[in-house]
């Protein structure tokens, strides 16, 4: 990554120097590079509050949206919270808010099968609902992925695999009258990117962009986070 900001020199409102020490430093702390009994117990509580803050970003943001708060700014504008793809709740991007959400949920998952308490179910509803809000499909996908991870690890038997599962579709079924309107922004999207030639139009230049850099500097690259 050195190597790349000292050989390809990218323009300097990319920070790349800065970034790449940030950058550093956090792997130092937050990869397994460096063990020791502190640092584990340090990096467990580092996520676990990540977490936590996660999902009280994801509560707040769900509460914001039916208030008309939205907090995410494209071209020095506030979107409005109809605007498909626009909510960023209590972040600055829906781009943010959706992964966040998507982490909300599948660790309040966790916590509704470690302890059996069903208000935690109760607490994935917003966390859900967010995510559907700021219409990821990524990050929509991630957190299904997520969850049905999350079971098949806690399900001693398939049996009961197959019961929770069961349990949650039919959980999802009855209360789809509830939140079926929350599916239009993601429905739409996918429509739109359908319109526009493919499943993945919205990022079919972005990878091409990608594609070109690599083929122009294969080895060294166009610098680290240009």
């Amino acid at each position: 990554f050195f190597i790349s900001i000292v050989v390809a020199s990218p323009p300097p409102f990319f920070k790349s120097l800065l970034r790449y020490f940030l950058f550093l430093f956090v792997f130092c702390v937050a990869s397994p590079m460096f063990q020791s009994e502190v640092l584990r117990k340090f990096r467990y509580r580092v996520l676990l509050n990540i977490l936590k803050i996660c999902t009280i970003v994801a509560i707040i943001s769900f509460f914001f949206y039916f208030l008309g708060i939205n907090y995410m700014v494209y071209e020095g504008e506030i979107l409005d919270v109809s605007k498909v793809g626009g909510f960023g709740g209590l972040t600055k991007h829906s781009m943010l808010l959706a992964p966040m959400s998507s982490f909300a949920l599948v660790y309040i998952s966790y916590k509704a099968l470690l302890t059996k308490n069903i208000w935690y179910w109760f607490l994935c509803i917003p966390c859900a609902a967010c995510i559907l809000f700021a219409a990821s499909r990524s990050a929509f996908l991630s957190g299904c992925f997520g969850i049905l991870t999350m079971i098949y690890v806690f399900a001693k038997k398939k049996t009961q695999l197959v019961k929770i599962c069961a349990s949650l579709f039919i959980v999802i079924a009855v209360s789809s009258p509830l939140w079926n309107r929350a599916l239009d922004g993601l429905i739409q999207k996918q429509l739109g990117n359908v319109e526009l030639g493919g499943m993945t139009a919205s990022r079919d230049s972005k990878w091409n962009n990608r594609i070109f850099e690599f083929s122009e500097n294969p080895i060294t690259g166009i610098g680290f986070c240009a």
